[in-house]
C-alpha cells in the first residue's frame, strides 16, 4: 500500500505529492493485503503458540493429555506438530489432532482447522469448509473465527462477498480488541464499504489498534491525519505514526517513509534517509521501496547517479506488479 504515488518524470526538486489512494484502495490493501488477512493465512496462526521448545516430558504429558481427550491438549499437540515444535512437522498429525478438538467444540481448534483448509496444509484447501469452520468459531464470539470469517465476506471466499455482514463480524471481533478487525472496520468506515461512511469511526478504530502498536494500525492512522479525515490534517502527525510502524520492520511503512523524507511531508526533505529507508523496505521485498530506489538511483539523490541500479530496482519492483516501475521501465525504453 503507497500512501503516494510519483511522477516518474523529472526529479525530486519539486517532486508532484499526490494525496493517499483513493478511499477504496486504501480499504482493499488493508482489508485484503498480504499482511493482514491473506486468504491462505499462516496455518494455525490464531492459536496461541505453546512455548517455543517443548521437552520430552512437557511433550508426553501433551500427548497423554491429548488422548485423553483434552480438547486444548489436542490442539497445542496439533499446533506443535503444525510448526514442528518438540515433534518433527507434519501437517497431517497437526490436521488430525486439531480435528479431534474442532470436533468437541473448541473454538480456537476450529478457526485452527479454518486456516488449515483455507491453506490446503494436511487437508485439501476447500474455502468453504474453511468457512463453516469460521462460522462455528463465531457462532461461539471468538473473535479470531468472527475475523476470519468477515475476512472470507470481504473476498467472496467460500461465501458470497457480503461486506455488510464483514463490518458486523469485524465489529463483534473489534469489541473484543481483536487488533486486525478493528484496523479493518476502521477501514470500512473509511470507503463506506457495508457500513455508513463515518471518518470519526475510521478514526476511533485506527486509533485504538495503533495505540496498542498495531503497525498496520500505526499506518492507518497516519493515512488519516495525512488526508485530513476525521482530524484536521496534520502531516507531522502523520509521519510520526508512519516512523512508528517503518521502526517495527513494517516494509510498506518503510517505503512509505522512504517517500515521505524524499517529498518533505511531514519532516524535512532529505534524500539520504529516503535512501535509508527505501533499501530497509526493498530488504523485505516491498516493491514501493524498490521502486524508490530506482527513482533515487536514477536521480542521482540520496546516493551516486547509476542508472543501471536504477532500471535493475525498477524490473524488481515491476515484476512484484508495481504500476509506477513498469512506466519507468518504458519511458527508459527497457523491455
Amino acid at each position: 500500500m503507497a500512501l503516494a504515488d510519483w511522477e516518474q518524470a523529472g526529479k525530486h526538486k519539486k517532486p508532484p505529492m499526490r494525496t493517499f489512494p483513493s478511499l477504496p484502495l486504501v480499504v482493499t490493501a488493508l482489508i485484503i493485503g498480504a499482511d493482514i488477512v491473506s486468504p491462505v493465512h499462516a496455518a494455525v496462526a490464531a492459536v496461541p503458540p505453546p512455548v517455543p521448545t517443548v521437552s520430552p516430558s512437557d511433550l508426553q504429558s501433551l500427548q497423554d493429555k491429548a488422548r485423553s481427550g483434552d480438547a486444548k491438549a489436542q490442539t497445542d499437540l496439533g499446533v506443535a506438530y503444525g510448526r514442528g515444535q518438540g515433534v518433527a512437522q507434519d501437517w497431517t498429525q497437526a490436521a488430525l489432532w486439531i480435528q479431534k478438538a474442532s470436533d468437541q467444540g473448541f473454538a480456537p481448534a476450529e478457526v485452527a482447522l479454518g486456516e488449515l483448509y483455507s491453506a490446503g496444509r494436511g487437508v485439501p484447501q476447500d474455502f468453504a469448509k474453511a468457512a463453516q469452520w469460521y462460522q462455528k468459531a463465531a457462532d461461539q464470539n471468538d473473535a479470531n473465527g468472527q475475523t476470519s470469517l468477515a475476512d472470507f465476506y470481504t473476498r467472496g471466499l467460500g461465501v458470497p462477498i457480503d461486506l455488510t455482514k464483514a463490518a458486523a463480524l469485524y465489529r463483534k471481533a473489534a469489541d473484543q480488541n481483536n487488533l486486525n478487525a478493528q484496523i479493518c472496520l476502521a477501514s470500512l468506515y473509511l470507503s463506506g464499504a457495508g457500513v455508513p461512511q463515518d471518518n470519526a469511526q475510521a478514526l476511533s478504530w485506527a486509533r485504538k489498534a495503533a495505540t496498542q502498536g498495531s503497525p498496520k494500525g500505526e499506518m492507518l492512522l497516519a493515512i488519516l491525519y495525512h488526508m485530513g479525515k476525521g482530524v484536521p490534517a496534520d502531516d507531522t502527525q502523520a509521519f510520526t505514526w508512519l516512523k512508528k510502524a517503518a521502526d517495527q520492520g513494517d516494509a510498506e511503512a518503510m517505503g512509505n517513509l522512504g517517500m515521505f523524507y524524499a517529498n518533505g511531508v511531514g519532516v524535512p526533505r532529505d534524500y539520504a534517509q529516503s535512501f535509508a529507508w527505501y533499501s530497509k523496505g526493498a530488504a523485505l521485498n516491498d516493491p514501493n521501496s524498490e521502486n524508490g530506489l530506482g527513482l533515487l538511483y536514477e536521480n542521482g539523490q540520496g546516493v551516486g547517479k547509476d542508472i543501471a541500479q536504477a532500471i535493475a530496482w525498477y524490473q524488481k519492483a515491476a515484476a512484484r506488479g508495481n504500476a509506477n516501475a513498469q512506466q519507468a521501465l518504458a519511458r527508459l525504453n527497457v523491455k
